[in-house]
């Protein structure tokens, strides 16, 4: 299907259509009527993630931080929906962080609240001293000395805190970032649930969100980049963000915020963004994947909450529809060949990828099923072919990455409908999925170089 869209301001990327005549139920209507490519599985949830992170967290920001004063002024960690939210270093920069932990679970949550810098009395008797100066000087050489990055009494102004006031309640965001944590004190150790211990930190910050990069990191969502009253770029104002890590502390974040009565605050702020309306600088399916996102925030009324987790993970499991369909061939390779080359046993495994992946293959009846050791775990891929039912099960956590209906049409080509799935909208779950899948097709290939077809005189 192909949807009419008008240019974005001075014909910079697309507009998004307005929110009031889009739903979450419209959008994936939609959705399931795209055609996507072979590959685009991997990555079709990101523009989703994205768009849902960027309008919550905007919306959210001015709500977390009032969280902040309201931590700085009573000077006490405070308790909602299960976590201990506790005020922590020094304000510097105009940033207060903060930790989430939960009592007796493992892992943290650091949360940065940037303020915009309101110049103090000291500070404004230096700047009007420093405007003078400047008004002295060609205005050539400030200009030089800007793109040369020297260091002047501009930079000296504006790197001593004295010359800046400690934030207020009111002042306005400049930034929220957020850091996974995989130890902290007075807590069990390990990452927050749902979080890879991968993807966190054992340093205990506070974390600069104006650094490029630091580890663990989440999430970092600025101010909107706008002028006037026009359209905000749909998934822009993200800088450095993880889109597992990200919705998950926005959904952490939600459930505070809605214990704490803030709900009146975020829908607010959110209904200003949906006003001023979005563009993207997205193509093709990418823009209705966004379009599924912040139409999932605004029905949560500002929130990234587990409604909108579930949205997530309701993309996730159609892109595993597709990426199913489309290494079900690679699959058929292997379960024929495997058998026949002598691979059909744990102790007479096929390796491939320079030893990082072994496979081999078990037959009950009609259920055939590949067995997978990765680098990153071990999975089985089991088809039944009397039902056409397909599994895919992730064997260190016990845990089914999902059920699909399959069959071949009269083509030869494969398709597939999804039958059930993790509700889990996860780095673990995702990543986990995608490895099953992406080994499958990438050894049905070392297969074919290892052992040509012509040589064997086999045919798959």
């Amino acid at each position: 299907m192909t949807i009419e869209r008008e240019k974005g301001w001075r014909d910079i990327g697309w507009c998004i259509r307005p929110l009031e005549t889009l739903s979450v139920s419209s959008c994936l209507k939609e959705v399931h009527a795209e055609q996507p490519g072979r590959l685009w599985y991997s990555s079709d949830p990101r523009p989703t993630a994205e768009a849902a992170m960027s309008l919550a967290g905007k919306s959210m920001a001015p709500a977390i931080a009032d969280l902040a004063m309201d931590l700085m002024e009573q000077d006490r960690p405070i308790e909602a929906a299960g976590w201990k939210i506790e005020w922590f270093g020094d304000v510097s920069k105009g940033q207060v962080h903060f930790n989430m932990t939960r009592p007796g679970a493992p892992g943290c949550w650091q949360v940065c609240v940037g303020f915009e810098r309101e110049v103090s009395e000291q500070g404004e008797i230096k700047r009007a001293a420093l405007d003078a100066e400047n008004a002295k000087m060609d205005p050539r050489e400030l200009v030089l000395r800007l793109l040369n990055d020297e260091e002047t009494e501009e930079t000296a102004f504006r790197a001593k805190e004295g010359n800046f006031r400690a934030p207020r309640r009111g002042d306005e965001f400049s930034v929220i970032s957020a850091t996974a944590l995989r130890s902290f004190p007075d807590v069990p150790p390990g990452p927050p649930a749902r979080i890879s211990n991968f993807n966190c930190t054992d340093a205990q910050g506070p974390f600069d969100p104006d650094e490029i990069y630091w580890p663990g990191i989440a999430l970092t969502a600025h101010a909107p980049l706008t002028w006037d009253d026009r359209a905000i770029n749909a998934s822009g104002d993200l800088g450095r963000s993880d889109v597992f890590l990200g919705p998950e502390v926005l959904c952490v974040l939600s459930t505070v915020l809605q214990e704490l009565g803030k709900e009146a605050q975020v829908s607010e702020a959110m209904e200003k963004y949906v006003k001023q309306g979005f563009w993207s600088s997205c193509t093709g399916r990418a823009i209705l994947l966004e379009e599924l996102g912040l139409s999932a925030v605004r029905e949560a009324k500002g929130f990234l909450d587990n409604s909108v987790m579930e949205v997530l993970a309701t993309v996730s499991a159609i892109a595993a529809e597709k990426s199913v369909a489309s290494v079900m061939e690679d699959y058929r390779t292997l379960i024929t060949r495997l058998p026949a080359l002598g691979f059909d046993h744990a102790e007479t495994q096929y390796d491939c990828n320079d030893m990082d992946d072994f496979l081999h293959v078990t037959r009950d009846g009609d259920i055939a099923t590949l067995h997978l050791r990765t680098e990153n775990g071990e999975y089985r891929l089991v088809h039944d072919e009397d039902s056409g039912t397909f599994l895919v099960h992730d064997c260190a956590r016990e845990q089914g990455l999902g059920s699909f209906e399959v069959e071949q049409d009269e083509n030869g080509t494969w398709n597939a409908k999804i039958l059930s799935a993790s509700d889990e909208y996860s780095s673990r779950t995702v990543t986990s999925f995608n490895d099953a899948v992406r080994i499958t097709s990438s050894a049905s290939c070392c297969l074919e170089e290892d052992h040509p077809i012509e040589e064997e005189g086999l045919s798959p």
